[in-house]
């Protein structure tokens, strides 16, 4: 602003959120993104911005891509008996992992979300790998880890896992990409005796 002898900046910093414009061009695959700040009445004295005197304007950029699940998921303790996977835990581990590659050969961290349901297709525990912290905060680390299932009675189940990096992106859009559903069976009843 001026008031002929004097000027001054008001406000001293001006910033705007300009995420929705780059996740359009983005996705539109532009080539490149134009952005123009203008005072409401340009041939007002009063309202004319002069923007980065003295240092230039700055524009930060964070960019994530979407974690990707790689692997094959298992269920340990387990067997494969006569074509079905069988443990013999009431609390096996479940076992799926991911990875999320930037541009730079860098990772993001990346957190594995488990769902056991039962052999009626109601979900009846999920979890996180790595776990929450004592105050419920997610954790992350390089590849996902695995999960422990609360104690399950003895019957068929089955579960799925997906992931989610540090920005908070799932793999996949909408209701995510998950891994192929992994049936198994806890039986924990001794084989009978041989006769």
């Amino acid at each position: 602003m001026t008031d002929g002898a004097n000027s001054w900046v008001s406000p001293p910093s001006l910033e705007f959120d300009v995420t929705s414009r780059a996740q359009s061009a983005a996705a539109g695959g532009w080539k490149s993104m134009t952005l123009m700040v203008q005072s409401p009445d340009m041939n007002d004295a009063t309202q004319w911005k002069q923007l980065a005197y003295g240092g230039g304007a700055t524009m930060s950029v964070t960019y994530s891509y979407r974690p990707k699940l790689n692997g094959t998921p298992a269920l340990k303790p387990s067997t494969v008996s006569m074509g079905k996977t069988m443990t013999t835990t009431h609390t096996p581990t479940l076992s799926a992992r991911a990875v999320d590659p930037d541009l730079a050969g860098g990772s993001e961290l990346v957190r594995m979300e488990y769902n056991v349901y039962n052999s009626s297709g109601t979900l009846i525990h999920q979890g996180f790998g790595p776990s929450t912290d004592s105050k419920k905060r997610a954790r992350y680390n390089t590849n996902g880890s695995d999960w422990t299932s609360p104690s399950l009675p003895d019957g068929t189940y089955t579960w799925k896992a997906t992931a989610q990096n540090a920005a908070g992106y799932w793999a996949g859009t909408g209701s995510g990409v998950w891994t192929k559903t992994q049936t198994f069976t806890v039986d924990t009843s001794a084989p009978p005796a041989r006769r």
